[in-house]
C-alpha cells in the first residue's frame, strides 16, 4: 500500500492498484495514456496499465491493473552495496533517456502545470498562508514572506526544458533484479507530467550524496 493506492498482486502474477480517494483516477488515466506512448524510448520496463474501474461509490479513484514487472524494490542498503556505482549509472541513464522523449511526439494527455510553474507556487503560497499565519511568529511569517518573494521573481525556477519527468523517482518506486542489482523497471507513473526535469533528480539524495553524485 502507498499513500494514495492500495496494491494487490493475485495468483495470475496481476497487480492491481485501487485508488484509495477520486483524485487518484485523474493520476490512473494519465498513466494509461502515456505509458504505453513511452516505454519503446526507455532502457527498463514500465506498467503497461489498464483501467479496470473508473470511479465509482466502491472505489473512489477507481483500478487500473498490469502485468507484474520482474524485481524487487530498492531500498536504502542498496546505495552501499556491492555494486552500488552501476546502480546510480542505471538510474541516470533511465532518467537521460526519459527526458530526452520527443514532447511533440505525445498525444491525447491532460494538461497538468509543473509543480515549479508560477501559478502552482501561488497557489502553493495562497493556500498554506492561513495555516502559517497561525504558527509562525511575526518574525517568523515575514521572512517566509519574503522567500516566497524571492522564489516567484526569480526568473530561473521558469527557465527550463519541458520534459517527460516522472515525477515521483523515490527509490523504492524503482525495481532492481535482485542477484545483479541492476534496475529492471519503474513503477507508479500517476503523478507523472510534462514539466521540470530537474524534480526528478531530487530523490536520489535519500539515497546518500555520494550515490546521487555518481548517477
Amino acid at each position: 500500500m502507498d499513500f494514495r493506492s492500495i496494491v494487490v498482486r493475485d495468483a495470475s502474477d496481476t497487480v492491481y492498484w485501487i485508488g484509495r480517494t477520486t483524485s487518484v483516477a485523474k493520476g490512473y488515466r494519465y498513466e494509461v495514456t502515456l505509458l504505453p506512448q513511452i516505454r519503446s524510448y526507455l532502457p527498463v520496463d514500465v506498467p503497461n496499465p489498464r483501467i479496470v474501474s473508473g470511479p465509482s461509490e466502491r472505489f473512489k479513484g477507481g483500478i487500473i491493473s498490469y502485468p507484474c514487472l520482474p524485481g524487487r524494490p530498492i531500498n536504502r542498503s542498496d546505495a552501499t552495496a556491492p555494486g552500488w556505482e552501476q546502480l546510480a549509472s542505471d538510474m541516470a541513464g533511465f532518467l537521460v533517456a526519459l527526458h530526452q522523449i520527443p514532447v511533440s511526439t505525445l498525444t491525447d494527455l491532460e494538461s497538468r502545470p509543473s509543480l515549479t510553474s508560477r501559478l502552482e507556487f501561488t497557489e502553493a503560497r495562497k493556500s498554506t498562508t492561513p495555516v502559517m499565519k497561525t504558527h509562525l511568529t511575526t518574525r517568523e511569517f515575514d521572512e517566509l514572506d519574503r522567500w516566497w518573494e524571492r522564489l516567484l521573481s526569480d526568473h530561473w525556477m521558469q527557465e527550463f526544458r519541458v520534459s517527460v519527468i516522472h515525477q515521483d523517482f523515490w527509490y523504492e518506486n524503482l525495481l532492481i533484479d535482485p542477484d545483479s542489482h541492476r534496475l529492471t523497471g519503474v513503477l507508479d507513473w500517476e503523478h507523472s507530467r510534462i514539466g521540470d526535469p530537474a524534480i526528478d533528480l531530487v530523490p536520489a539524495d535519500y539515497l546518500g550524496q555520494n550515490f546521487a553524485l555518481e548517477g
